[in-house]
């Protein structure tokens, strides 16, 4: 609680019951108007696409061997070269010069 707050409180325990009981439903009221006012819409947030793309706004990119596009964004940017036919491949496949496959099945990153 704000030092505010405690000392309206501390004011209102010095108010009769009545007076308390007025306070409380002028605050209700406040409350119920506060509520009730029309807000501002929040502006719309221009997304730059290079910055979806790399995971760093939410996006519908659906993750390639569960590497995240901000973990490697050229596999992503290779993937959206590729177009339609990079759908369904693994990160071997989309950039074969990077991955290669693992003996598990699993992408492991060249060095």
């Amino acid at each position: 609680m704000t030092d505010n707050a405690a000392h309206v409180l501390e004011l209102a325990r010095q108010l009769s019951p009545r007076e308390q009981l007025e306070l409380i439903q002028a605050l209700a009221a406040l409350a119920c108007e506060t509520l009730d006012a029309p807000t501002e819409p929040a502006p719309e947030a221009v997304l730059d696409p290079i910055l979806e793309l790399v995971g760093a706004y939410a996006h519908e990119l659906p993750l390639i061997d569960n590497i995240a596009p901000s973990a490697d964004p050229d596999l992503y940017l290779a993937a959206e070269a590729l177009g339609p036919q990079a759908e369904g491949m693994h990160a071997w496949e989309i950039a074969p010069a990077r991955y290669m496959r693992g003996p598990d099945g699993r992408p492991v990153r060249k060095d």
